[in-house]
């Protein structure tokens, strides 16, 4: 059980009007595990989130909070005597009160309605052979406007792709010349998306390779990480045709660790 509250203090400079704003919402948590084997479990979950928005209005008036609310049901299981674990499940969540602009008023905002994403994840991990490692994740999401005052019901949700796929493979030697070394390599696909919830321009999918290399002494560690392999251009997340953020080029970076 959780008790939300939250407060916004806000001041016109222009008119020196102050304006506070406070409330409580219960937002509860619940959640349930059942166990039918030693191997498998099946799970239900349920919360509620609320966020304080920090926009205002003309008057100086916070807006009211947006409320979220989360489903999530699946399973997991084990086998190979617990070197494998695979977990899949359906999830939903929707957003009331969320912010678009206003476009009678520009530079503010308006709770202008309701958001919904529901989509189904499936997560591997696994060791079938010693000291490789193997961690995937498939997800499939379809998030749509399903009321609002400004952008048609339907609509696609932004930064929002139906498709995310990622492999990470790990191998650590134990022994013999490369003991103490270690080798990663994996790929991250994200498919197409919308850059605005009023679905104007579209992000092209793409593909990352990443990898790692490291070794492990008895009192220290090293690792070479390098992120985006074949330098691709790509499109990391917009807030709008203005806002384009691109993901980052080849990137290259070393660590070292000492252990006292």
């Amino acid at each position: 059980a959780r008790l939300a509250h939250f407060a916004s203090f806000s001041t016109n400079k222009r008119t020196n009007v102050k304006t506070d704003t406070a409330g409580r919402k219960p937002n509860p948590r619940f959640g349930a595990v059942w166990l039918p084997s030693d191997a498998v479990s099946i799970f239900a979950n349920y919360s509620d989130i609320v966020a304080n928005a920090s926009n205002v209005n003309p008057d100086g008036s916070t807006l009211k909070p947006v409320e979220s609310a989360i489903l999530e049901l699946g399973s997991r299981v084990e086998l190979f005597q617990r070197r494998v674990t695979l977990t899949g499940g359906y999830y939903e969540l929707t957003n009331a009160n969320t912010l678009n602009t206003d476009p009678l008023r520009p530079g503010y905002r308006i709770e202008t309605g309701e958001q919904r994403t529901r989509g189904f994840e499936f997560d591997f991990v696994g060791s079938l052979l010693t000291g490789w490692q193997t961690i995937g994740s498939l997800n499939f999401t379809k998030g749509v406007v399903t009321k609002d005052l400004v952008t048609p019901a339907g609509n696609r949700l932004a930064n929002t792709p139906a498709r995310t796929i990622s492999v990470w493979n790990r191998y650590q030697f134990s022994g013999g010349v490369g003991r103490g070394l270690g080798a990663g390599f994996g790929v991250v696909a994200v498919g197409g998306r919308f850059g605005d919830v009023a679905n104007t321009f579209y992000i092209p999918a793409y593909v990352r390779f990443d990898a790692a290399l490291s070794y492990r002494a008895k009192q220290w560690d090293i690792s070479l990480n390098a992120q985006n392999l074949a330098d691709t251009e790509y499109v990391r997340t917009t807030s709008g045709r203005l806002s384009i953020r691109p993901g980052s080029p080849r990137d290259l970076s070393v660590r070292f660790r000492q252990r006292l």
